[in-house]
């Protein structure tokens, strides 16, 4: 199962660093570029260890890991919250 649209990928992983929790049914293999994967699974990891995913501290995570040029590199990693929305 994938997400509904690509495009969605962004917005939604942008309301993660946002503070929006993550809904236990979602996956890694629901999106579809492994950019978004990769991103998904770090913040993922970064909740299960107790650390407050943003933009600075996903950045610093990926690049300690050796996975930030694949995960579309710090500048796709900041543009996530452009577009994210978070309902109140």
């Amino acid at each position: 199962m994938r997400l509904p649209e690509s495009s969605m990928a962004g917005p939604f992983l942008g309301a993660l660093l946002q503070g929006a929790r993550i809904p236990p049914e979602v996956s890694a293999e629901m999106f579809e570029y492994r950019r978004d994967q990769i991103i998904f699974t770090a913040i993922s990891d970064m909740v299960k260890e107790g650390v407050t995913p943003d933009i600075l501290t996903l950045t610093h995570y990926l690049q300690s890991a050796g996975k930030l040029d694949e995960a579309g590199g710090a500048a796709y990693v900041a543009s996530l919250t452009d577009n994210a929305y978070i309902a109140n």
